[in-house]
């Protein structure tokens, strides 16, 4: 198939991209990605804007594409409710492609999946946006029916020399860990093989209609005002600190929402929130921690590893199921004794507690109580907290008989507030990384120290000793296991795409890994306690990808990182198993 033009596409996982060197470099196209969804919800890639003006001003032909998580009808016209008012006023030369590869989406039949992209792209071509799909190779071949879809461009991605697809297509993403010159990093290829443009233009799509706007040079700066609210200056630095910044309104739009911050917030029971999302009534068996557990397992909360009492059942419920729903400006009061081990009891429900938590776009934004000042009571939270930890609950609190003999001195009656500045601010400023609005975060620096050209004498180096004296290592399995059975577990190098902190977790970290399928694979791991997220970023390690999604805090883990752990003194130690980076992503260790 004769080629037409070469491109890359992008994200925010790129940064800011100088696209007058991808243009020298011979790009000759970009996809942008427009946004995607996460924990907190829909939202819009915050570099979209940038990416699409910058691409434009360099003189690339733009188009682009969304991740879909969507299982319903009703998702996909959430999702593109979100996504096409970001569209608007954008002219595009390639189509708005569907993302349709996230692991999640494998739970549903080949037909129904087929349909929901189907009807994704019906919309996008009944609002004249010219439409295509994108997955690759083995997700179509297993999981859709790519004849059904055959009206609609394909942008197929297959990373291998020659492209292993044997249906009809339009582009072809060749590889996922390219380089490009004004590209930091990896960065996809592609190859077009379609000249989109003029039928884009006879068909009045992507705003080339006869009311849509003129395309428009840019240079320089570039200030968008819509009423109140100022969006994206056209420059990298500012970019990236400023986001969206309201001005003087209580309306702000983050991750993807538009936000009414006016006075008075709702207000509304943990019990009340859970019962209005799934149906299920815990007031009405209220400290029975039987029909507790059965109500919240009735409308699928996962409670392993979780102690089984009424009031972590309600809170599970909320947690995996209402959290997520909690958009608009909301407080969540009346939590359960449970997860509440400083908080004073309700005197009307003594189960409950005088707590609340405010969230917004499924963030929690601060935290409050009255103060439990009862020293019998707060001994057996204490104790209770203590228990939990002994059964291996790292984030439950320790027995403080200290605080419980201050206690009986006494304590008058009193209360907090903790307020997430951090996350006030990420609101405000429109972004979804707390990196971004730390005014000190971690960073490197930029200009490494110069070494000398010949230095005089190279010092000798020093060969470090390591001493092992202590170390305790578990004894070795007896048992032996035959080839066979070994060799089910694949294992494969992985490359940290991303690495976070799991909300509400003190050990769990999420990991967003390249295991060289072009699909972003999420796994969970509790190593908190031993290394930051910022500094695993960017590191080769080992993974068994062939492990069954395992749900943990309200996300699928999709695999195992290998890590080698003993003892010293008594006290756990554990290494991350990291490799050369030479290492590429996906390749299988035997």
């Amino acid at each position: 198939m004769a080629g037409f033009q070469a491109g890359i596409d992008v994200s925010r996982y790129q940064g800011s991209v100088n696209w007058s060197r991808v243009a020298a470099a011979g790009k000759q196209f970009a996809i942008v990605r427009l946004g995607s969804s996460n924990t907190s919800g829909l939202y819009v890639d915050p570099y979209f804007l940038q990416n699409v003006n910058g691409a434009h001003a360099a003189g690339l032909r733009v188009g682009a594409y969304y991740y879909t998580y969507a299982k319903t009808q009703a998702e996909v016209a959430e999702e593109l409710g979100i996504f096409m008012d970001a569209l608007e006023g954008i002219q595009l030369e390639y189509p708005v492609f569907v993302d349709v590869e996230a692991n999640s989406l494998t739970s549903l039949s080949r037909t129904q999946l087929t349909g929901l992209v189907q009807y994704a792209m019906d919309i996008l071509y009944q609002r004249k946006w010219d439409a295509g799909w994108y997955s690759y190779t083995n997700f179509i071949n297993t999981y859709l029916n790519a004849g059904a879809l055959s009206n609609y461009p394909l942008w197929v991605a297959d990373y291998r020399s020659r492209l292993g697809y044997q249906g009809s297509y339009t582009m072809w993403q060749y590889s996922g860990s390219g380089t490009c010159d004004g590209v930091t990093g990896a960065v996809d290829l592609d190859y077009s093989y379609t000249d989109f443009l003029p039928a884009i233009r006879e068909g009045g799509f992507n705003n080339y209609g006869p009311s849509g706007p003129d395309m428009v040079s840019v240079s320089g700066y570039l200030l968008n005002v819509f009423g109140s609210q100022t969006e994206y200056f056209y420059t990298a630095n500012v970019n990236d600190i400023v986001g969206y910044l309201p001005l003087g309104t209580y309306q702000v739009t983050w991750l993807g929402h538009e936000i009414d911050l006016t006075p008075s917030w709702r207000r509304i029971t943990m019990a009340d929130a859970v019962k209005n999302v799934t149906g299920a009534d815990f007031m009405a068996c209220i400290g029975d921690a039987d029909r507790g557990v059965e109500l919240a397992k009735s409308v699928g909360v996962d409670m392993d590893g979780v102690a089984h009492t009424w009031g972590n059942a309600l809170y599970e419920t909320f947690d995996q199921k209402v959290e997520e729903t909690l958009v608009q400006p909301t407080f969540i009061t009346m939590y359960p004794v449970e997860v509440s081990p400083l908080a004073k009891r309700s005197p009307q429900q003594p189960a409950l507690t005088e707590r609340y938590e405010m969230f917004i776009c499924g963030c929690e934004m601060g935290n409050a109580f009255s103060e439990l000042n009862d020293p019998i009571d707060q001994y057996q939270r204490f104790k209770a907290q203590a228990e939990k930890r002994a059964q291996g609950d790292e984030e439950a609190d320790m027995m403080d008989e200290d605080f419980v003999l201050a206690l009986e001195y006494g304590m008058p009656p009193t209360g907090g507030l903790g307020f997430g500045i951090d996350r006030c601010s990420m609101m405000l400023c429109g972004t979804d990384s707390i990196r971004d609005v730390i005014l000190f975060p971690t960073m490197k620096p930029l200009d490494a120290p110069k070494k000398a050209e010949k230095p005089a004498e190279a010092a000798p180096a020093v060969e470090e000793k390591i001493d092992f004296s202590h170390v305790e290592i578990e004894p070795l399995f007896q048992d032996q296991v035959d080839f066979d059975t070994f060799s089910k577990s694949d294992f494969r190098a992985v490359k940290v795409k991303e690495c976070e902190a799991v909300k509400k977790s003190k050990k769990l970290l999420k990991f967003v890994l390249d295991d060289g399928t072009g699909v972003d694979r999420v796994i969970l791991s509790g190593i908190h306690e031993y290394y930051e997220p910022e500094e695993l970023v960017g590191k080769t390690c080992i993974a068994i990808t062939n492990l069954p999604p395992r749900p943990m805090m309200g996300i699928d883990s999709c695999g195992m990182l290998i890590s080698a752990v003993h003892h010293e003194n008594g006290e756990e130690k554990l290494h991350l198993l990291m490799v050369d980076p030479h290492i590429p992503a996906g390749a299988k260790l035997y």
